[in-house]
């Protein structure tokens, strides 16, 4: 943006980014997300390559360490600040 020949620079605010990556996901959503079956999704968690946390009879994941995953990054690095830690 200009104002009177001064540029403006909008930003956006980080934390605002990482509540947008740290969206909990469920089992179909990641399913839809990763476009794989359920099949796929739970051998990835009990393979330990995406972190999940169960909560009833399913699992709950982190958006940020699905998207970990799909850039080859080594999903326990980002666990360690997940929301399902105690």
């Amino acid at each position: 943006m200009s104002f009177n020949g001064i540029c403006i620079h909008i930003m956006v605010d980080e934390t605002l980014q990482k509540d947008t990556f740290d969206e909990v996901m469920t089992t179909s959503d990641v399913i839809k997300y990763l476009k794989v079956s359920r099949k796929t999704v739970l051998k990835l968690v009990h393979e330990g390559k995406i972190p999940a946390q169960k909560v009833g009879k399913d699992f709950r994941y982190l958006r940020s360490e699905i998207d970990a995953y799909l850039r080859g990054k080594d999903p326990h690095a980002t666990a360690s600040k997940s929301y399902f830690s105690a």
